[in-house]
């Protein structure tokens, strides 16, 4: 899958590596959980690794949704662990879906020195950034109305 561009589905965590490291060219991923994670605290510095390790080959990465939403990590932890700082240094990445500090999912701006240092991060307001479920102009089955 080299060539693909735009993501948005679900991965196995457990081969979240595997998946990442095969779509090495992706600009857009939108990437949920194949079933509900149960993460105790210890489990916790593990799986913050391993999901900083994945998303750190996407260097073509442009937006991130779904790996660190409130399923899995609360603002608190996302800024306690430094995982925002770590993964703005991706040097095409712009934006990022995130629980903000209320626990609403939120989409965030990195903000970019000349350079493309990390300089800080910007909530967005709903609607700046087209919602993954459109990315790609993918046909998403019919609705069934009751």
């Amino acid at each position: 899958m080299p060539s693909l561009r735009y993501f948005s589905g679900y991965v196995d965590w457990e081969r979240l590596e595997e998946f990442t490291a095969a779509i090495p060219q992706v600009k857009r991923l939108h990437a949920n959980p194949a079933r509900g994670l149960q993460m105790n605290s210890s489990e916790r510095p593990l799986e913050i690794k391993k999901t900083i390790r994945s998303i750190l080959q996407l260097k073509e990465l442009t937006h991130l949704s779904g790996l660190l939403t409130g399923q899995m990590f609360t603002y608190k932890v996302l800024e306690d662990s430094n995982i925002l700082k770590r993964i703005a240094k991706l040097p095409n990445l712009e934006y990022i879906y995130v629980p903000n500090p209320h626990d609403a999912e939120q989409w965030l701006r990195i903000c970019r020195s000349d350079k493309g240092k990390c300089v800080g991060f910007d909530w967005l307001e709903e609607g700046v950034v087209e919602h993954p479920y459109n990315w790609g102009d993918f046909f998403q089955g019919f609705v069934r109305k009751y």
